[in-house]
């Protein structure tokens, strides 16, 4: 599946998605935060988040 790739695109391609997988994760924790720290609604934290 692999032979004819480069082996540094299996090192990009998990860096990567290692990045995005903590991005969007901090996204989702920020609209908890927001909504345990300052008591704002659902749609209000969802609202700040877009």
């Amino acid at each position: 599946m692999l032979k004819n790739h480069p082996r540094g695109l299996l090192v990009a391609f998990f860096s990567n998605m290692g990045e995005r997988f903590g991005f969007y994760t901090m996204m989702a924790i920020l609209v908890l935060f927001l909504q345990a720290k300052f008591g704002l609604s659902a749609e209000k934290a969802g609202g700040i988040y877009s």
